[in-house]
């Protein structure tokens, strides 16, 4: 009897030796194996870049006091409307978040320049008739532009939408825009006349993205192609523009910038 307990104790001790050494055997075998833990691929941590745009504004219509007699290659209405295009650039920073919206801040810089008068030539308009009296001012002895400058700080939500290595996007931007408007002559450091507001505004946004990766799979740049849209409204108003006396207010309004605009941006992550 003492023989089979014996017996019984053996048989247990080398399955539990055999089990032991077949653990032993595993954990050799499986020695310097990394676990990787999938993560989401919507929490990147290359989520924040920032980015500088620069772009062309689509030409629109803008109300002018008065027109040079002979205009050169100017598109006018009348005798006080002419289309007029222009630039803008700027800068900004983005931050994605856990779902496809992306939010941030740009701060960027418009500007619209349209001749008025040329040197050596007259200009005209219903407007001179009305101050002066006569139909053309007299000869001008040097240039004079329009100006339309804007400063806009903008806050910036976006939706995108990954069409297989692009993203589609659309988005909204609110934000303050301060315009100046004058009239500088040629070779003087003083404006002729000069307006200034300050508005609150919100502009539409589309474009897309593509992203430029390292190795790894890692954000480094992106190119954009975008448009903006929309823009404020000012009623310009000067006092003794031109000449002492001559008032100018354009009831009707202007853009302070062109109200369609295209652009092109590259980020750095």
């Amino acid at each position: 009897m003492k023989r089979y307990f014996l017996l019984s104790i053996i048989v247990q001790f080398v399955i539990i030796c055999n089990n032991s050494a077949i653990a032993q055997a595993d954990t050799m075998k499986y020695e310097g194996l990394k676990v990787i833990v999938p993560t989401n691929d919507k929490i990147e941590k290359d989520n924040t870049y920032f980015f500088i745009s620069g772009g062309y504004q689509i030409p629109a219509w803008y109300g002018v006091p008065m027109i040079p007699e002979f205009p050169v290659n100017m598109v006018i209405k009348g005798d006080m409307s002419v289309k007029a295009s222009g630039w803008f650039a700027g800068a900004g920073i983005m931050k994605r978040t856990r779902t496809r919206f992306e939010v941030g801040i740009a701060a960027d810089f418009f500007k619209t320049t349209i001749p008025i008068a040329y040197a050596g030539q007259r200009s005209t308009s219903d407007w001179v008739f009305e101050q002066s009296g006569v139909l053309t001012t007299d000869s001008m002895e040097s240039n004079i532009n329009r100006i339309g400058e804007v400063i806009s700080v903008r806050a910036i939500v976006r939706y995108k939408v990954p069409i297989g290595k692009l993203k589609l996007w659309v988005g909204v931007s609110p934000g303050t825009f301060s315009s100046k408007i004058y009239f500088q002559q040629d070779a003087k450091d003083e404006p002729l006349g000069i307006y200034r507001q300050t508005l609150l505004g919100i502009n539409y946004q589309a474009g897309l993205d593509f992203s430029v990766k390292n190795k790894r799979g890692k954000n480094m740049m992106m190119f954009t192609v975008f448009s903006d849209f929309a823009s404020p409204m000012v009623e310009e108003r000067m006092i003794s523009l031109f000449q002492p006396g001559w008032k100018f207010l354009n009831t009707q309004g202007n853009y302070i910038m062109n109200p369609v605009r295209v652009g092109f941006s590259v980020a750095f992550h």
